[in-house]
């Protein structure tokens, strides 16, 4: 399965190098893991057209900690999967499938990542790419600035009684697919930018209205957003019985940029900016 296969205990991995791997350099499955100042590089071979991708680091469940590694000139750089993970001030190369890929994580925290690989294409292979859930029933996941963007593509959702963060200056860009590319929110989103490092939405490729769909607030769901910018979405917020909470926030290039039901209830709203949306809000005159 890879070249070092680990599961159901608590390793700490440090100052190895894990490199041409047929498979993976390193997997964890279900192990509560500190993997730090690590290696892993080429580990991108295929023995046929149907072996999997190769994966310099592999996690399936469990507790991840991963900081300070270097991912490099593997096939994809980092894999995360259904595990409760913290991935932080790491390093990426030369991946050419995909430098990270998350899905369905149970909470944790993502920052301080970087490249050094020219990235101002935007492709999906150069960003973090978020699919699935993004955080858990109970749980917290905090999404932190990162040289890279997030990406996502197809729907992503953060469950009922978790909380997902996003903090100042983090850009997270979705599929330009239209309908198809969208974050539902049935738990509680708190965006944390500032007028200075907005916290950015937009399509990752396309610069024209309805490039992806939007985020969906939905019943019983809370949004606090402070400092964002939404762009080129159909409907960059949809609320449905669920409260408005916007401040500093700027609408620009979209569809429409707020659709509300008649039981979600505007509490706050200070300083919104529409700029070049078809429409602003539906209902209209929303506050």
């Amino acid at each position: 399965r890879a070249m070092v296969d680990v599961e159901k205990v608590s390793p700490k991995i440090s100052g190895s190098i894990f490199e041409y791997a047929l498979t993976d350099g390193l997997y964890l499955n279900r192990t509560n893991s500190i993997v730090s100042g690590n290696i892993f590089r080429n580990n991108n071979n295929k023995v046929s057209y149907y072996t999997p991708t190769s994966i310099g680091l592999n996690i399936n469940g469990g507790i991840a900690t991963l900081t300070e590694n270097k991912f490099i000139n593997n096939s994809i750089g980092l894999s995360v999967g259904s595990a409760f993970a913290t991935i932080k001030n790491n390093e990426f190369s030369g991946n050419s499938v995909k430098m990270a890929s998350v899905g369905a994580i149970l909470g944790g925290e993502i920052s301080g990542n970087k490249t050094s690989d020219d990235i101002s294409a935007q492709y999906s292979r150069d960003m973090i790419n978020l699919s699935s859930f993004i955080s858990y029933t109970n749980s917290t996941t905090t999404l932190g600035e990162n040289q890279m963007s997030y990406f996502i593509s197809g729907i992503t959702s953060v469950y009922s009684t978790s909380t997902l963060e996003i903090k100042e200056g983090v850009k997270m860009m979705f599929s330009n697919n239209g309908s198809a590319s969208r974050l539902y929110v049935d738990g509680k989103l708190i965006v944390s930018g500032t007028l200075e490092k907005p916290v950015i939405f937009s399509s990752n490729d396309s610069i024209a209205k309805s490039s992806w769909q939007g985020i969906n607030m939905k019943a019983g769901s809370r949004a606090e957003i402070k400092g964002a910018v939404f762009k080129n979405a159909v409907t960059a917020l949809t609320y449905v019985r669920s409260p408005i909470i916007l401040e500093d926030t700027t609408f620009l290039n979209n569809k429409l940029g707020i659709s509300a039901d008649s039981f979600s209830t505007v509490l706050r709203a200070i300083n919104i900016i529409f700029e070049n949306n078809t429409a602003t809000t539906s209902p209209k005159n929303l506050w």
